[in-house]
């Protein structure tokens, strides 16, 4: 089979959260089309790192919070010394943390916000101020099936990849004047840190609501992301939203028993008011 040519091989890409997970399924796609990376994580798995140095390409390990705004600025600063101008951006770190209504911790909202939102905000800021100079670059977003659909104790982390969805919608139509494509790519359930293998009767009931049986592998992603960062074969996509999931989206979320539900938000007996 002949693959098209995606016009990516030369570029440079930062990815952030990109030592695990999707990030890291991504990235190895992006390592395949002989893309340069600089990989953003808090702990860069040295592991990780030297798999997409084995894949031919040049990798810097940077570390950083994108939840802290001055390290999302110098980041992106280093990333440019040593890499030169990025091309591309694939904005993927995240976080959840599990928090019922009633006792949602302004630590784990706003962590959770800075992290997955306000820190792509930061992350997207930065590099767009050199994109625009250029007029070229590729921005892609990374939400989450959970926009579409709510799971009891996760208010936060649904709230932040709602918002990402407008965020990324506003950035493609402020870019696109400046030859710049912003898209998002929206992973259902994937086997990531955040989201380990599902077992027993939970499992049985995610499997349930999956159309094709089965969670995700975050190489998955990985030509999904090829497809709307290049410019070659996306040059006309911008704002839109490409669902990997395995029609998870398709469905009722998964299904749970109303009586834990209640009990989440029961005040514990020692809890204060």
């Amino acid at each position: 089979m002949i693959l098209p040519d995606t016009g990516l091989q030369g570029k440079t890409a930062l990815v952030t959260g990109g030592a695990s997970g999707i990030g890291l399924g991504i990235a190895e796609a992006l390592a395949a089309e002989r893309v340069d990376l600089a990989i953003v994580s808090r702990n860069p798995d040295p592991g990780a790192i030297s798999h997409l140095e084995s894949l031919g390409v040049s990798v810097a390990a940077l570390r950083a919070d994108v939840s802290v705004e001055g390290e999302v600025c110098r980041t992106v600063a280093q990333a440019e010394r040593l890499l030169g101008p990025i091309d591309l951006l694939v904005a993927n770190a995240a976080t959840a943390r599990k928090e019922p209504v009633t006792k949602v911790t302004t630590d784990g909202w706003e962590r959770s916000l800075r992290t997955n939102l306000t820190g792509t905000m930061w992350v997207c800021r930065q590099i767009a101020r050199k994109m625009v100079s250029r007029r070229a670059g590729s921005i892609l977003v990374i939400g989450s099936t959970a926009q579409y659909h709510r799971a009891p104790g996760e208010a936060a982390y649904h709230a932040s990849k709602a918002g990402l969805a407008a965020y990324a919608e506003t950035l493609a139509v402020e870019l696109a004047p400046h030859g710049i494509r912003v898209n998002m790519l929206v992973p259902g359930s994937f086997v990531t840190r955040l989201n380990p293998v599902a077992t027993g009767p939970v499992h049985d009931r995610l499997l349930a609501e999956i159309p094709l049986g089965r969670q995700g592998r975050p190489a998955e992603c990985g030509p999904a992301a090829v497809f709307l960062l290049s410019d070659r074969l996306a040059s006309y996509v911008t704002g839109a939203q490409l669902v990997v999931s395995g029609g998870l989206h398709l469905r009722p979320h998964v299904r749970v028993d109303w009586s834990d539900v209640e009990r989440m938000n029961i005040p514990e007996t020692s809890s204060p008011d």
